[in-house]
């Protein structure tokens, strides 16, 4: 796990899971490192630098989820996520870029009320 990062409650990485720096990851957010349970051969999940990743997201066996990315609430996350875009759903899928993220947190951070 890098420096900077913020791990939330109910969070589980397995061993073999990688967490780079300035990585958010929200409540019960779950990684997993066993393609077929129970096996012997586990594989490693990577968390890029500069991540987030939403609560109750799931992350399969293997993807790296790239620099900058964002992973919203719940999504499932079956293959990589390309740096600095942003996916959802169930198989997660790309939605748009962390520059339309920014943009719209921005405006909502500045709505009244």
């Amino acid at each position: 796990v890098g420096d900077n990062t913020n791990i939330q409650s109910q969070v589980y990485l397995p061993h073999l899971t990688r967490v780079g720096n300035n990585v958010f990851i929200g409540p019960a957010a779950r990684v997993t490192n066993d393609k077929y349970p129970v096996s012997k051969r586990l594989i490693p999940t990577i968390i890029e630098d500069n991540v987030i990743i939403g609560a109750a997201a799931v992350l399969l066996p293997g993807v790296r989820v790239g620099e900058g990315a964002v992973v919203a609430a719940g999504a499932l996350v079956t293959r990589d996520v390309k740096p600095s875009t942003v996916v959802a759903g169930a198989p997660a899928r790309e939605i748009y870029t962390r520059g339309e993220y920014e943009e719209r947190r921005r405006m909502y951070e500045n709505k009244p009320g």
